[in-house]
């Protein structure tokens, strides 16, 4: 074995240039594929989880070209380490399992002694994939000739990282042995393992042997052979029909031991381009038939375990008939003899294979239908028409995806269109790729919109404008033609345009071949002309030349008449007549089934004050939209701060997703306490220049932050409530590449605070008694101006997070003047993953003050330890700001340096106005203890400061002066939304303070935090997706 030098695969400019002009040769080569047929003689060893095995592989040239080497995919070596395309897509998806895997749960096939026609030759495995391997024949293959290939092979079966696994001895053996890549008319396509990314194989035959032990029941690719394993799967379909399955909902599924003697079963395959085959001692075997309308009778079977064994009983076999029937029905006739679905609880999930196909969990009934449609309906769109999955997904995700959306709205009436809304939150955000796009080249959000959502919306946009009908005519056509055969877009739009009257450059250049928006708009409206007939004017607002369907709606929302126009050219509109009587609304696309950009200007109506547009809807407790409709979501809620008391109020918002153009949320809240209103919101607008978001919006609140009562000795009491109304503006820039895991936001702020200060003047008499007096409330304002830059690169092992703020601020200093000063900081967040469950986070925030006017005593120092009296800029939800003795004084916020600790805020104490830097170390424990779950983790933490000392009472201050250390342990809430911390040590600064604070009390050193900012909607969706 060789390694191919670096330069043989690398996906640059070489290579790019090299597909660029075989693309121009293969536009004048007739069709043609290559045919393989396969002899493998396999055995099983479930002790140490190997497959040992001879191949044979005979390949016949069916090209014109003489090739005198071949690509072979070793795809188990996919598994062989950290390194591999496979692995690092994993990372990219956020997955660390196989990242931290031992080295002996990783899997590769080896032992490998290639040759040809009998003579050994060498081979090179690709410097970066070694799942890739170039064979150099000993003599070059002729156009027409059959040559043998042949080798001896072992592979290790990893563990339940991906489609090759096994769990205990429960096996999936996919992609399993050596197989030769795609030579075809565009040339060779080798390609690595990925796990978004499926595949491309040469049509062939199988003919394959397995020995394992003899209690293992197999289910494969192919049509059963030995005589004696058919006897066995009928004793195993008598015993399942004996079984009580709802006895075993909630009985586990122990391994029997293996059969000391084993079997060797046989199966074979014509016409298939892949085998798979999954073996499970615990294995229930149902049987059943579906007939044709042809007279053909194709056996299915279903294989399960206890896990989900009352739902499969019976539903499987039924769903799995019907999924035969439906396709047969409306692409063409199934050609093979039997269907088989295994269960397999594993992370290769739901997945086809020819003939076979595998289900994982399901949990509801219609779930397990669902899935079992879509898979069974991959024998048509993969299995029989092979198109190149990976630089195609969407000609075999996206018909299947359609097809089994008809199917499920046949069957049950569903409606949701759940595929339109996952499109739109990435169109409207235009992070949206176009549908003929690579796999390896889309994130994850993008690979499900582009392989299955969007093009679930163009064919049933498409099936509106031709007919069911006539769709399917072209369908079954496109089927026959290519059946057993590589179809790529071009073969599938030359049927289309071969056999449909209609123009269909629009939908293949615009909706499958960009990124294109569609949005139709209803711009004018007449009515009542002497024919009886209304006039609606409609306009191309979008950036596609599509037809477009426009429908007479009576007060049911009935469609009454409906015409097709177009298509428009961008920009232009049209004026059409449609029937008055009893029409109440015109709307493009009644039936929702174009996918457009935006619906809301849709509809124009006869009658009311606002005609164009959707009507606008008020909907209670709603959180999820089901249609176009601009709706106001009301929500009740209740809130607390210990100067307002419980508050009632309610929330009116937008859902951020899809996102808005306006989002907004409003909480307006009345305090039964002050009997006064209270409450905070915010408005933003979203635009886009170049793929760029630019935002810009306005918040504010209104909160009391303290309470004077009355008492004997100041017989007056008053309340202080503070305002604050912040303008911003917003960059986020578009991603450098759909799979960066990198972004950056510049936010600009100027935050207008306005508080009330209690004025109150004392005397003393001549018996030396003080009487207080209240002079009532004077209200001073400031601003402060923030410029931020957030950027973070959430890759899965090592995520990071810095924010840069410069800080400006005009103050009143309380002498009747005004102070300014000028702060920058810098905050980064890194989280070091040492497991695929575990992590050490590490915080560190230093800043500093480049002017200040008033550095000796200026009041918004930076501050070490952040406690419930030093939110300053009321960032925070506190809610007890002026407290000092009861709990609500243990509240802390997690800004600036970070400690955890709650001590009396003075200037000395951890403050400085001229620098400070901490550092907050924080870790799981890495022990499975029984409360810990992922919303709520012990961890152990560690804060270490330094402040430049500022305070005039000190003198002298010296380096050691200004360190501070705290430690113990805390309670992570929500992933930071919330913590409960108990500091257990610190240096002397900070026990000093702690202890003249709160006293000697263990209970006082525990402190609490919020950050409600983690759980605003628009955050979440931006953090987690």
């Amino acid at each position: 074995m060789y390694q191919l030098k670096k330069t043989t695969l690398n996906y640059g400019l070489i290579p790019l240039l090299a597909l660029f002009f075989s693309n121009l040769i293969a536009q004048d080569k007739a069709y043609f594929q290559q045919e393989v047929a396969y002899k493998i003689e396999v055995e099983l060893d479930d002790v140490n989880h190997f497959l040992t095995g001879d191949i044979e592989i005979k390949y016949t040239n069916n090209s014109t070209d003489t090739l005198s080497y071949l690509y072979f995919h070793l795809w188990p070596n996919a598994y062989k380490n950290q390194q591999t395309a496979f692995a690092k897509q994993l990372l990219n998806k956020d997955r660390l399992t196989f990242h931290f895997s031992k080295k002996e749960d990783r899997g590769f096939i080896d032992q490998l002694e290639f040759s040809c026609n009998g003579a050994a030759l060498k081979w090179e495995e690709d410097f970066e994939n070694p799942d890739i391997a170039q064979l150099n024949l000993p003599q070059a293959i002729a156009p027409g000739e059959t040559v043998t290939i042949k080798t001896p092979f072992r592979v290790k079966i990893p563990g339940d990282f991906s489609r090759l696994a096994h769990i205990d001895q429960a096996y999936m053996l996919c992609q399993w042995y050596p197989k030769p890549a795609v030579y075809d008319r565009d040339g060779w396509h080798p390609m690595p393992y990925l796990e978004n990314g499926e595949f491309y194989s040469e049509f062939g035959s199988f003919d394959v042997s397995i020995t394992l032990p003899e209690n293992y029941v197999v289910g494969s690719t192919g049509d059963l052979q030995t005589e004696s394993e058919k006897e066995f799967l009928e004793q195993k379909v008598a015993a399942s029909k004996k079984i009580d399955y709802e006895s075993l909902y909630f009985q586990e599924h122990p391994f029997p031991p293996s059969s000391e003697k084993k079997k060797t079963i046989r199966y074979t395959a014509e016409k298939v381009h892949d085998f798979a085959w999954f073996a499970d001692k615990r294995y229930h075997v149902q049987k059943s038939n579906v007939e044709l309308k042809s007279g053909r009778s194709i056996e299915t079977y279903t294989m399960f375990t206890n896990g989900e064994a009352i739902l499969w009983n019976k539903k499987a076999l039924e769903y799995t008939n019907r999924a035969i029937e439906f396709y047969s029905e409306i692409v063409g006739e199934y050609p093979y003899e039997s269907v088989t679905v295994v269960q397999g609880n594993y992370e290769g999930q739901d997945m086809e294979y020819p003939m076979i196909t595998v289900i994982g969990r399901s949990m509801f009934p219609i779930l397990l239908e669902n899935v079992i449609i879509h898979e069974v309906g991959h024998n048509w769109f993969y299995g029989i028409l092979g198109s190149n999955e990976r630089d195609h997904p969407w000609m075999d995700e996206g018909w299947n995806t359609y097809l089994d959306a008809r199917y499920m709205t046949a069957q049950y009436k569903l409606n949701v269109n759940a595929e339109y809304w996952v499109y739109l939150e990435q169109a409207k955000k235009y992070e949206d790729e176009a549908i003929e796009s690579r796999s390896q080249d889309l994130s994850d959000a993008n690979y499900y919109v582009c392989a299955y959502a969007k093009p679930t919306l163009a064919f049933r946009y498409l099936q509106e404008y031709l007919g069911v009908e006539e769709l399917d005519r072209i369908l079954k056509k496109y089927y026959e033609t290519w059946k057993f055969k590589h179809p790529s877009p071009a073969d599938l739009r030359a049927v289309f345009k071969a056999e449909s009257t209609k123009d269909l450059d629009w939908f293949f250049d615009n909706v499958i071949n960009s990124t294109k928006h569609i949005d139709y708009a209803s711009t004018g409206h007449s009515c009542c002309n002497k024919h009886n007939k209304a006039s609606i004017t409609i306009k191309n607002k979008g950036q596609v030349p599509a037809p477009v369907s426009l429908s007479a709606l009576d007060k049911e929302n009935n469609v009454l008449e409906k015409i097709w126009i177009g298509p428009l050219a961008l920009g232009a509109d049209t004026t059409v007549e449609m029937t008055e009587k009893n029409a109440v609304a015109y709307k493009i696309d009644a039936e929702e089934e174009m996918p457009e950009i935006n619906r809301n200007n849709n509809e124009i109506r006869n009658y009311g004050l606002f005609k164009k547009g959707a009507p606008i809807k008020v909907k209670f407790l709603d959180d999820f939209r089901t249609s176009a409709k601009p709706r106001i979501n009301i929500m009740p809620l209740l809130g607390f701060n210990l100067y307002d008391g419980l508050m009632i109020g309610a929330a009116a918002y937008n859902l951020p997703i899809p996102e808005p153009e306006w989002e907004y949320t409003v909480l307006p809240y009345f305090s039964t306490f002050t009997l006064s209103a209270t409450g905070m919101g915010e408005l933003t607008h979203h635009s886009y220049i170049k793929k760029h978001r630019f935002s810009q919006g306005l918040s504010f609140k209104t909160f009391h932050k303290r309470l004077k009562r009355y008492t004997e000795e100041r017989p007056y009491a008053y309340k202080e409530r503070f305002y604050k109304i912040t303008p911003f503006l917003e960059l986020k820039l578009a991603k450098t590449s759909d799979i960066s895991k990198e972004r950056h936001l510049f936010r600009f702020e100027n935050a207008f605070i306005l508080e009330e200060q209690g004025q109150v003047s004392g005397s003393r008499d001549s018996a030396g008694v003080t009487t207080y007096s209240f002079l009532g409330k004077e209200t001073t304002w400031r601003s402060t101006h923030r410029l931020s830059h957030y950027y973070t690169n959430q890759q899965a092992q090592t995520p990071i997070n810095l924010l840069t703020t410069l800080e400006y601020a005009n103050y009143d200093d309380g002498l009747d003047g005004r102070e300014h000063y000028l702060k920058l900081s810098l905050e980064a967040n890194v989280k070091f993953m040492y497991s695929a469950l575990w992590a050490v986070d590490l915080r560190i925030f230093t800043g500093g003050f480049l002017m200040h006017s008033d550095r000796r005593f200026g009041q918004f120092p930076l501050l070490l330890i952040a406690g419930n009296r030093t939110d300053y800029h009321y960032d925070d939800h506190i809610m007890g700001r002026q407290e000092t003795e009861n709990a609500l004084a243990q509240q802390i916020s997690l800004r600036e340096g970070g400690f955890k600790t709650a001590i009396e805020p003075i200037i000395g104490a951890g403050a400085s106005n001229t620098f400070i830097f901490a550092m907050n170390l924080t870790s799981d424990i890495p022990l499975k203890l029984p409360f810990r779950t992922k919303f709520f983790k012990l961890k152990p933490f560690l804060d270490i400061g330094y402040h430049y000392i500022t305070n005039v009472t000190v003198t002298n201050p010296s380096f050691a002066d200004g360190l501070m250390l705290s430690g113990g342990f805390m309670l992570d809430i929500l992933d930071g939304a919330a913590g409960i911390y108990l500091p257990l040590f610190g240096t002397d600064t900070i026990e000093n303070k702690v202890k003249s604070f709160v006293g000697t009390a263990f209970y006082r050193r525990i402190t609490f935090s919020f950050n409600l900012s983690k759980m605003k909607p628009r955050k979440l969706v931006e953090e987690y997706g």
